[in-house]
């Protein structure tokens, strides 16, 4: 006679071993019965050896097994006698010691103190039970799972959890399933987490600098209740990651849906760049109408008064109602530079661990918030009813240029990362891990939310940490020149044929963008003979900074825009300084103007 287990039951508990679940036997069999099952179904790998398995070899009683000969087993098969004569701490000690526990012939009182004994370690214990004599143990369980056929009115009462179908391999399957939607409630709650940065950091700015209006509370809205709603929402259809069944199980004391790290990611990194990129475009607009970062700082309250007329730069006069024309414009600008970095920012949410091209894009519905994002941004700004209810105003589209950098830089780390991945969140875990961690052995350090975070600790000298630490160092140039063709790229495409100049010099890359009319040669601009007139084209200078870091890669983008002076005398005007680099970092630009041969000509003297 034969009552053989389940088909799916050996797959079901490989599963779970992979996952970094402890599968633990308790019956009432005879251990000899206990120990064969187990070793079926893969409790007890083939691999093992427990006092028993010395004893049959042998052919001796098991109390004949020296103390010694016990040492060598790597599993155990423990009895209610042995039970019996354990203490609380003894138990404590083998369930530690040993990663393939069985027990048998044990009692129910037996049941809740082996219970007991895992929770005092600190581990979340599901215990499944379908008799009478199971429900102290389903009671005491952080989860007690009840047979729904076969289980008994006392024991499903007792537990947390039904099983319909009875079957071993559905548990797993729930595992998989709960790991999944953890996941992607936290990929939403981190998505939408971090545009809160770029829309309170403006309004911080006009309290404490006075700032003119930056952002309006209608552009708020359509990014929240807009924008960033089907790209939330789409979040909750990513499927599994690869390696969402090869990881520990989570603390439940530390990995919370929300915690430090995460709100550490959200505002102290993605949000502080987005917030950068956001005033980057801000001050662009600004200062493409002649409003220089300096003239701006005090101004608000002269900016917002109906009656006073304000004075750019160049000395233009501004009446409130041209300010208010470029403040929606100035809207359009930082709404739709939260946009693009909000969509970059999306893509790296799809996956916590593997690289983006190992997760790839068949979330559809993932792809189609994304063109849903750009199109409400496109018809909020660009739709004439619309953009006049929300205070917005058409704008070229290259003043969303200083966006770009910022928007590779939240994207490019985790493919960086794809290639430095470690089997660091490869289970089960060796019994050295437990005993270090005695106390709470699930406690170990994992690697963080986000790849920009990954650094994940097992000791400070240990091969992971050296491995992470080296894939940083060797491919940090590597990384430096990945941006730096990418930007180019992008600049192209915006700008075509007029990026005359782009070159790089220690880290730092310093590119001219104007219009036809005006060349490039060595730093110098100057008008050719057809524009010989006064109003001489706009010219953007923008020089990127990367050095430091910031949680793993820190980028400065600093800005500094110039326009020739308007209706100016040809001899004795002279700029004022624009002096407001960060650190080291310093530029002086000093213009003249001077009539010669019938054509004006500009001489800029820059030094770094």
């Amino acid at each position: 006679m034969m009552d053989p287990p389940r088909p799916a039951v050996p797959d079901a508990v490989g599963k779970c071993k992979t996952a970094g679940i402890k599968v633990i036997m308790v019956t009432g069999d005879h251990p000899l019965t206990a120990a064969a099952i187990a070793k079926q179904v893969g409790i007890l790998s083939h691999g093992s050896v427990t006092p028993y398995d010395i004893a049959i070899r042998r052919d001796i009683s098991i109390s004949l097994v020296t103390d010694k000969e016990k040492s060598m087993c790597n599993a155990a098969v423990i009895t209610g006698t042995d039970l019996r004569e354990m203490t609380q701490t003894e138990l404590q000690d083998n369930l530690l010691k040993y990663q393939e526990i069985v027990f048998a012939r044990t009692s129910p009182q037996q049941k809740l103190k082996i219970v007991e004994a895992f929770q005092k370690l600190g581990h979340v214990v599901a215990v499944t039970g379908d008799g009478v004599n199971d429900s102290p143990a389903l009671k005491k369980a952080d989860i007690g799972i009840a047979m729904g056929i076969s289980g008994t009115d006392v024991s499903k009462e007792a537990a947390d959890m039904i099983l319909l179908d009875d079957n071993f391999s559905s548990i797993v399957t729930g595992v998989e399933e709960g790991r999944l939607i953890f996941d992607n409630l936290k990929k939403s709650v981190a998505y939408l987490l971090t545009s809160n940065v770029p829309e309170i950091i403006p309004f911080v700015a006009m309290v404490f600098v006075n700032l003119p209006p930056v952002i309006g509370i209608l552009a708020i809205m359509v990014i929240d209740v807009g924008t960033d709603l089907w790209p939330a929402i789409s979040l909750a259809y990513e499927k599994a990651e690869a390696d969402i069944m090869t990881r520990r199980p989570r603390d439940p004391f530390y990995d919370k849906l929300v915690n430090h790290r995460l709100i550490l990611l959200t505002y102290a990194q993605i949000g502080v760049i987005q917030a950068c990129a956001s005033f980057a475009s801000y001050f662009l607009c600004m200062m493409e109408h002649g409003f220089f970062w300096d003239k701006l700082v005090g101004l608000r309250a002269d900016w917002i008064d109906h009656d006073k007329v304000v004075e750019d730069s160049y000395g233009q006069k501004w009446t409130f109602d041209e300010r208010k024309l470029l403040t929606n414009r100035c809207y359009s600008s930082l709404f739709l530079s939260i946009v693009l970095t909000q969509i970059a920012d999306l893509l790296i949410c799809k996956t916590r661990r593997l690289s983006l091209f190992q997760q790839g894009m068949t979330n559809w519905v993932l792809n189609a918030g994304i063109f849903v994002e750009l199109s409400i941004a496109a018809l909020a700004v660009y739709c004439p009813g619309i953009r006049f209810f929300l205070q917005f105003e058409p704008i070229n589209l290259d003043l969303l240029i200083p966006t770009i950098p910022f928007a590779i830089i939240i994207f490019v780390d985790p493919p960086r990362l794809g290639h430095m991945q470690e089997d660091v969140n490869q289970v089960p875990l060796p019994s050295q891990h437990l005993q270090q961690a005695h106390q709470r052995p699930t406690l170990i350090n994992r690697n963080p939310f986000f790849p920009l975070f990954h650094h994940s600790f097992f000791g400070e000298n240990s091969p992971t940490t050296k491995n992470i630490k080296a894939h940083r160092k060797n491919r940090s140039k590597k990384t430096f020149k990945l941006t730096y063709r990418i930007f180019v790229a992008v600049s192209v495409v915006f700008r075509g044929p007029n990026l005359h100049h782009f070159q790089s010099q220690n880290h730092v890359i310093v590119f001219e963008l104007h219009k036809p009319g005006c060349r490039v040669r060595g730093g110098d601009a100057r008008a050719s003979s057809t524009n010989a007139k006064w109003g001489m084209p706009p010219m953007l200078r923008i020089h990127m900074v990367f050095g430091g870091r910031l949680f793993g890669r820190t980028v400065s983008l600093m800005a500094v825009l110039h326009r020739t002076l308007m209706d100016a005398p040809p001899t004795g005007e002279r700029c004022a300084h624009l002096e407001n680099l960060h650190g080291k970092y310093r530029c002086r630009v000093h213009q003249g103007f001077r009539a010669q041969r019938g054509s004006l000509e500009r001489d800029e003297e820059n030094s770094i």
